[in-house]
């Protein structure tokens, strides 16, 4: 009714608003006199066999625990941080940290939104299945999100996590990939925090006994004394990072820094020399600690289907990596010259946009990296805009993005350190 409203009655503008994680202004209108929908109410959770279905308002977090209690578990793994609603996690696609799996979206199995013109709409890979893609990934463009059927697995009781810790950046990436080619983990990425200019590596297992399988799994990578451990509850592990992390940081305001975010997507060829040019243009002091973090987090092409803007092929599909760079900047909380902070690191974003634009990286929109729907949709725009004409004729949605600029650089040819 309310997008009804606002489409009859000229309303410049509607933005549905979640827990407003995202650093780029993407939870706001650019026009003055939109209509903003709180969406968190829409909230409710119920459990099948194979699925659970979640209000677009429920949070990751209470997803994956309400399936805990039944033995399941969301098949596609979770995000790092799982305060985030499911209709904002499956409007920018959703990167779970579980690089056997897809994208969140991937199996979101049936999703309802609200349309441009107030129609309630669902959508699936049988019924809409040209909405359903985009719908995911497709940043709000089409339609406002109320529900979604999300596939559900049987949950491995147990759980074993390691951090391997010392790294530069190519031993960082030589060992994640010899990690995944090893078939053995559920989830692995490479991570640096807060001033520490080394990487480290993020793995995780589940499993069905107790007896912890890290040591074999993790055979021959460095720093072994990260072998030590002991195995715990599934649920406790996925949402370690909010507890032990994010959790404390909120109590002591964290929630009121500044942030900002560069988010690209890189090809396995060139991940290497962008993360090189991100350390050698990297200005003092712009991580703050212990909170900020930069993250390398692959996934397996062929299992994205989404509507998420990838690069172009490389090499194989079926076993070609694609990596989301993600740079999840603050001052850390005893910084003080803070508007400082801000201009210093937004021009560095500025630098890095056309340092991954020259290795073929597309945006991740989900932080501060500037660029339009032109740059977003790339080749698929026309049959972008020709979705946006049916699903929202009135140009409601997502007119922060809906401009026309500069597209991005063309890519150059991977150099040697590219190819690292």
């Amino acid at each position: 009714m309310a997008v009804r409203f606002a489409a009859e009655h000229g309303v410049p503008g509607v933005v549905a608003r979640g827990t407003m994680h995202t650093t780029g202004g993407q939870a706001l209108s650019p026009t003055g006199g939109a209509l903003y929908l709180d969406m968190r109410g829409l909230n409710d959770l119920r459990i099948g066999d194979t699925h659970l279905a979640a209000g677009a308002g429920a949070t990751l977090r209470s997803a994956a625990e309400a399936a805990w209690t039944c033995g399941k578990r969301l098949a596609s793994g979770v995000t790092g941080y799982t305060g985030l609603t499911v209709g904002g996690v499956l409007s920018v696609g959703g990167w779970s940290l579980d690089h056997v799996a897809g994208t969140i979206g991937d199996y979101a199995d049936e999703i309802e939104l609200v349309d441009g013109t107030g129609t309630v709409r669902t959508c699936s890979s049988t019924h809409n299945p040209d909405l359903h893609r985009w719908i995911c990934g497709g940043l709000g463009q089409f339609g406002i999100i109320t529900s979604a059927t999300l596939r559900l697995m049987p949950a491995r009781p147990y759980a074993s996590f390691r951090v391997l810790r010392g790294m530069n950046r190519n031993d960082m990436l030589h060992a994640t990939r010899s990690l995944i080619r090893r078939g053995q983990l559920d989830s692995v990425y490479g991570r640096r925090r807060g001033t520490d200019p080394s990487w480290e590596i993020l793995a995780a297992a589940y499993h069905d006994h107790y007896d912890d399988p890290m040591p074999q799994m993790l055979r021959s990578m460095p720093d072994p004394t990260s072998h030590e451990g002991n195995p715990q509850p599934y649920i406790d592990q996925i949402l370690a990072h909010d507890t032990q992390l994010y959790d404390p940081l909120i109590e002591q305001g964290w929630n009121i820094l500044p942030k900002r975010w560069w988010d690209f997507f890189l090809p396995d060829t060139t991940i290497s020399g962008f993360l090189a040019a991100a350390e050698n243009s990297e200005p003092q002091d712009i991580y703050g600690d212990p909170s900020a973090v930069a993250l390398a987090l692959p996934k397996y092409r062929n299992s994205i289907r989404t509507g998420l803007h990838l690069p172009p092929p490389v090499g194989n599909r079926a076993h070609e990596l694609v990596w989301l760079a993600d740079g999840l900047l603050d001052p850390g909380l005893e910084h003080r010259d803070l508007t400082g902070w801000v201009a210093r690191t937004q021009a560095w974003i500025e630098h890095l946009a056309a340092e991954a634009a020259q290795r073929g990286a597309t945006v991740y929109h989900i932080g501060n990296v500037k660029h339009s729907a032109l740059q977003h949709y790339s080749r698929a725009l026309d049959h972008v805009t020709a979705l946006k004409t049916e699903y929202d004729p009135a140009g409601l949605f997502g007119r922060g993005l809906w401009t026309t600029n500069t597209p991005t650089a063309q890519p150059a040819p991977p150099s040697a350190t590219d190819r690292t």
